[in-house]
């Protein structure tokens, strides 16, 4: 251990000592650990300058006791300045609350005390104004105001040296452990009002600071996807599909299962039939080929039209019909004279209705 003081500019080395028992505690054994391995009051043997000067041990206390206190040790200093007492410190020899009060005599002198904390502790009573002392705690008076009568009582500001921290708990104010010395780089996320989001701190055993986050991990480890459980597939093609898809349909058997192929690829294998039936097509005697088209010309005086899928094969009438005349007899194509025809060469010697007679 070294100890150094501030000379305005620099440091100056004051007393080295490289081992705690080489130091002193203030009630004049050798070391500065109690028992509980809990720093004491100590000072440097053969060492003495400016700042804190124990003063007296103190035990339990009432206030008109600790008023008395003081008063004694403000007498060690016979008539000199109150003032005289500042930078003086005193040791808690048991655990106690010390409250603050408004006045208080010290015994029969007449002299009148009252103080407070100088600053908040964590020996703070949960009101901020009673002060609770823990054995080996160090009392310092920080300064010291008002005349020492009934109604302008000495006012010291006190503040205290706390050496016996106990580990924290619940309801007690104490020291901790870190669970880990790592340095955390990660940044933390944002203060949250979200319920059920704040956890307690809690003591390991050992005396380091741990936060039990109820985390349950729900994800799921998936294998491959079978017809039962749930699982992982493959696309059948990472080729994006531009043709939009049919609508949902509730047409009987139009709905087929996913399936996987070899590879764990998804496919559908839709059960499609060709039930279209090819003939052989002849014209003028001829046979079409596969990759020929057939198409139905106009003739002469035959006309060819197409309307919804329908075609009209039309054709003009250019036949002349003829009919029997007098004495004719047309049967199909053939006439016939529907008179007899008599060649004779002199007069007939029978008449002969319509008749027809030719004389030579």
């Amino acid at each position: 251990m070294i100890i150094k003081k501030w000379n305005g500019s620099s440091f100056d080395e004051l007393y080295p000592k490289t081992k705690a028992s080489q130091l002193y505690a203030a009630d004049g054994t050798t070391g500065i650990f109690d028992g509980d391995t809990k720093v004491k009051a100590a000072y440097l043997p053969d060492f003495v300058f400016g700042g804190l000067q124990f003063k007296a041990a103190i035990g339990s206390q009432s206030a008109a006791a600790f008023a008395t206190n003081l008063d004694s040790v403000y007498q060690d200093f016979g008539t000199g300045s109150l003032s005289g007492m500042i930078g003086k410190y005193f040791i808690a020899t048991t655990t106690f609350t010390l409250e603050t009060n408004a006045g208080t005599q010290a015994g029969s002198t007449g002299r009148f005390y009252s103080w407070d904390t100088l600053r908040e502790t964590e020996e703070d009573a949960p009101d901020g104004n009673d002060l609770v002392l823990e054995h080996g705690d160090w009392i310092v008076i920080q300064s010291i105001s008002g005349s020492g009568t009934s109604g302008s009582p000495y006012a010291i500001s006190l503040s205290v040296v706390n050496n016996t921290y106990q580990s924290a708990t619940a309801s007690e104010r104490g020291i901790v452990k870190l669970g880990s010395g790592t340095a955390q780089s990660v940044a933390a996320n944002a203060v949250t009002a979200t319920s059920a989001r704040t956890y307690a701190i809690q003591n390991n055993g050992s005396g380091q600071l741990v936060v039990n986050v109820p985390w349950v991990d729900t994800n799921t480890t998936y294998s491959t996807a079978t017809s039962s459980a749930l699982g992982l597939v493959k696309l059948g093609s990472d080729t994006e599909q531009s043709v939009a898809a049919n609508s949902v349909s509730a047409t009987a058997g139009r709905t087929y299962a996913v399936q996987l192929n070899s590879s764990d690829q998804a496919v559908v294998n839709v059960p499609w039939a060709d039930t279209n039936t090819f003939r052989t097509v002849i014209a003028g005697g001829n046979t079409l080929g596969t990759s020929e088209t057939l198409t139905l010309s106009a003739g002469s005086n035959v006309s060819i039209s197409e309307s919804a899928g329908t075609v009209t094969i039309a054709s003009t009438d250019t036949n002349t019909t003829y009919s029997a005349g007098e004495g004719l007899t047309l049967t199909g194509t053939t006439f016939r004279e529907t008179y007899p025809v008599y060649v004779q060469a002199s007069a007939p010697t029978t008449a002969i209705t319509n008749a027809i007679w030719f004389d030579i």
